[in-house]
């Protein structure tokens, strides 16, 4: 057990944790102990503390001792709120480990079940080459001599990442890394609820949010707008021939809509450099071509700055 800044200091052998998930001990330190799983790790904060307050030293000496019986896999105390006394006698008796962290406990619970999910993730390794594409994970398997690592060099010689060879050892890990709570506006935990969310909500809510996105013209929101009114509005879109140009060009994704005498001309440079536009494709867009959007206010002439794209309109 070990009491940060307390008078009891001493080292227990380690406790294993099978369980990724939390239980917040409230209805426990009442009594209740239908549903208890002491294999998960229990989490006191400013909800528990005021509870025991209000009880007697023996009232809480035998809340402690109902509590530590079980074995339990772990006590945090959070906020730096000091441990009752009888918690400390009753996991010195029951050889049980106490923490004490100055974190939030909300922070603190979306931590922890960030971490154990992760290391007690379930995995297996197999055979095959792991890539990222565009951000992606990409695993190559088969039989061998098919060309999984030939097809992964190509993929790294245009850019892309090697994340493993020959043994890839894949886990299985929760969703909530990918997850947090939907940030609506800049009011208390954005909007998302008016209690305490299960995940953490993000720092930069004041700044990242859907009413600040609805209300700038040049958010994503107001640019994916202007895409479907365009598409909703010019057939050629919808309708036109397809034409690829400059196919050679790894950087660059251009072609052209055609219908009837209208013409569209989409530029897209998917690097983070910027890149001069073919000479042979400058030459087909005449002068009084329309730029229907793009996502840079200032374009250059002959030349696709990092990530951008443009959609030229014209008549023949």
């Amino acid at each position: 057990m070990y009491i940060r800044d307390g008078p009891l200091k001493k080292d227990y052998p380690p406790a294993l944790w099978t369980s990724a998930d939390i239980n917040r001990p409230a209805m426990q330190l009442t009594g209740f102990y239908n549903y208890f799983d002491p294999k998960r790790l229990q989490i006191m904060g400013r909800v528990e503390s005021p509870y025991l307050d209000t009880l007697s030293s023996e009232e809480r000496r035998a809340a402690f001792e109902r509590f530590m019986q079980y074995d339990i896999a772990g006590l945090v105390i959070c906020h730096s709120v000091p441990a009752f006394p009888e918690c400390i006698e009753m996991a010195e008796k029951y050889d049980r480990n106490v923490f004490i962290t100055h974190e939030d406990t909300s922070e603190f619970q979306a931590d922890v079940i960030t971490s154990l999910r992760k290391h007690l993730a379930p995995r297996l390794t197999t055979h095959g080459v792991l890539v990222e594409v565009y951000g992606e994970g990409l695993l190559l398997i088969g039989d061998s001599g098919i060309g999984k690592s030939e097809t992964a060099l190509e993929l790294i010689k245009r850019g892309h990442r090697l994340i493993a060879d020959d043994a890839v050892e894949v886990k299985r890990i929760s969703r909530d890394n990918a997850r947090t709570p939907m940030q609506w506006d800049d009011s208390a935990n954005a909007g998302f609820t008016t209690g305490t969310p299960w995940i953490k909500v993000n720092s930069n809510y004041p700044k990242v949010n859907a009413k600040q996105e609805v209300s700038d013209p040049d958010s994503v929101f107001s640019y994916y707008k202007k895409l479907i009114r365009l598409r909703h509005e010019n057939e050629i879109i919808v309708y036109g021939d397809y034409e690829l140009l400059a196919p050679e060009d790894e950087a660059l994704f251009i072609y052209t809509r055609m219908l009837g005498t209208q013409r569209l001309m989409v530029l897209c440079n998917f690097t983070e450099k910027e890149v001069a536009i073919p000479q042979e494709v400058t030459e087909q867009i005449p002068a009084d071509a329309k730029l229907l959007i793009g996502n840079y206010s200032k374009q250059k002439e002959e030349m696709l700055q990092a990530y951008e794209a443009r959609v030229y309109a014209y008549h023949l």
